[in-house]
């Protein structure tokens, strides 16, 4: 008997420290990244004078939600006077098959909107002060599409990003003047960079 309950209290405990070295595991395997948060931005609009801001949010280890505002105004020199002003917007849900979000591989739907207000105008003897011909209009349009590429997060703060969309114009919207995005299809490219925090 008393051999018995030694046998009972060693199988009990191997069960035990078995159950929770799996325990651990599978802990270890559904846990988040350090960070579950990114905000981050594109640096070739950053040279060319946009505006643009991203924010990204892991829900889970597989998935997210990203979006991506920019904002670009345009003015050129005369003769040919151009003033415009462009509002570009993206959302995505991100899927995380290897990684945990937000960072590794992903792939996922987006959705893209641009909206774009601008005049065009000729000056006359090249005087700027002197404006002639001057017509406004806008242009919007509306893409859907998927969205693949991959997330870094180095030393647990910093982001980068390469990814790349591919989707379909559906909406193409001219006003009076005959203005209009006239493109089926949109292939974005983008190197993003980004600071990560809980």
């Amino acid at each position: 008997m008393r051999y018995f309950s030694i046998i009972s209290l060693v199988v009990c405990f191997s069960v035990l420290t078995s159950s929770l070295g799996i325990a651990q595991k599978i802990a270890k395997a559904t846990e988040f990244a350090v960070h579950r948060n990114v905000i981050s931005t594109y640096p070739v609009f950053d040279v060319f004078g946009a505006f643009n801001a991203g924010y990204e949010h892991a829900f889970s280890k597989k998935v997210s939600l990203s979006g991506w505002v920019a904002f670009y105004p345009f003015n050129d020199d005369p003769p040919l006077v151009i003033k415009s002003q462009t509002l570009f917007g993206i959302a995505e849900g991100r899927f995380f098959p290897f990684g945990k979000a937000p960072q590794g591989f992903f792939s996922g739907p987006f959705l893209f909107y641009n909206y774009t207000w601008f005049k065009a105008g000729y000056t006359e003897n090249g005087a700027s002060e002197i404006i002639v011909g001057y017509q406004s209009a806008h242009s919007n349009g509306l893409a859907f599409g998927i969205t693949t590429g991959y997330k870094f997060i180095i030393a647990k703060r910093m982001a980068i990003e390469f990814c790349l969309h591919v989707g379909k114009n559906y909406l193409l919207n001219e006003d009076s003047y005959g203005i209009a995005y006239d493109e089926k299809y949109l292939v974005f490219p983008m190197i993003n960079l980004g600071y990560a925090f809980k």
